[in-house]
């Protein structure tokens, strides 16, 4: 559990980063606004693709194959909403977009340190009562 939530947040971070890199970068090259969003969106749309694929197999990881299920066609609703924006090219959408995809490291973050909290309360409590 504890890998799982240091690569998320790890790999969404440093993705994010390089995602607004890229994207100053697209703007110069190309000298097009909408046509930079909307690579910026595609890009999104294909990492979202990519967990899908990569994690949403079934396995160990998913023992209940109606919430794997319910997980996906979640998670492909909101790709198709995503991907509206290939089409649109509107950067307010993309700006939210990306603080949407910011929030999933930010509440890994925030779980983490409740888990160590609890636990370190836990073992505090265990210590004091001698066990």
């Amino acid at each position: 559990m504890w890998w799982w939530r240091i690569t998320a947040v790890v790999r969404t971070g440093l993705g994010l980063t390089f995602l607004g890199f890229g994207i100053i970068a697209t703007e110069v090259v190309t000298g097009d606004v909408t046509l930079t969003v909307r690579i910026a969106t595609a890009l999104i749309v294909a990492g979202g693709l990519n967990e899908v694929i990569r994690y949403y197999r079934p396995g160990p990881a998913w023992p209940d194959e109606s919430i794997r299920r319910v997980t996906m066609v979640g998670n492909l609703v909101a790709l198709s909403v995503v991907a509206v924006n290939v089409f649109v090219g509107s950067v307010g959408f993309l700006m939210l977009l990306m603080l949407v995809v910011l929030s999933t490291p930010a509440s890994v973050f925030i779980r983490a340190i409740a888990d160590m909290e609890r636990i370190g309360l836990k073992a505090s409590t265990d210590a004091q009562d001698g066990t």
